[in-house]
């Protein structure tokens, strides 16, 4: 039995304090997500406060998860969904929290809710995750986590890597978190122009 049907039995009591408020005052239900509970505000505001690498980093200034997001969606390639898939691929750290991978496979009924709320925000935005765009989102994440890597002089110890740091170089020229929410709204909104003007 999972955590998610566990969660169904919940009293009503219990239904409510596991409730959690977005920055515009909306209520959530990370154990029952649903895609209609999808505040683009609410999300990006998180996404643009959390860091990436867990913080990690020998900078003054957060690297976002929002501008890591952006990052990614233009590794995406031209096709419009693939580079929303790539925009929103970690959205569900906009509601929820990230955890560090070695926790995650300690934890994981953390990864069942996680999967579940990052399901329904694909679903929300229309996003078929295909084997082939999965392939290409899983290359495109794995290429930034390297180049993010080489910026940040952070080494990489991950089962079934080499290690070796790309020899690419990208602007990493890191964007305070109205820049970043910024940013990644103004990707969104165009890729939503592509998608809504074919």
């Amino acid at each position: 039995m999972s955590i998610l049907d566990d969660v169904k039995n919940h009293s009503p009591e219990e239904k409510r304090a596991r409730l959690v408020g977005g920055a515009t005052g909306v209520l959530y239900d990370i154990f029952n997500f649903q895609p209609w509970m999808i505040n683009i505000h609410d999300m990006v505001t998180s996404l643009s406060k959390k860091c990436r690498w867990n913080g990690m980093l020998n900078t003054p200034e957060i690297y976002s998860i929002a501008q890591h997001s952006v990052h990614v969606s233009d590794y995406m390639g031209s096709k419009p969904y693939d580079r929303l898939a790539g925009l929103v691929h970690d959205a569900s750290e906009g509601f929820m929290i990230d955890m560090i991978t070695p926790m995650k496979r300690v934890f994981p009924d953390f990864r069942v809710v996680e999967n579940k709320m990052q399901d329904s925000i694909y679903n929300h935005f229309g996003v078929v995750m295909t084997p082939e765009r999965k392939e290409l989102l899983h290359w495109a994440d794995d290429h930034l986590l390297h180049l993010e890597a080489n910026e940040f002089r952070r080494k990489i110890y991950r089962e079934g890597t080499k290690n070796k740091l790309s020899d690419e170089i990208k602007d990493f020229r890191i964007l305070n978190c109205e820049d970043a929410k910024s940013l990644w709204i103004d990707t969104f909104n165009n890729i939503m122009s592509e998608i809504l003007s074919a």
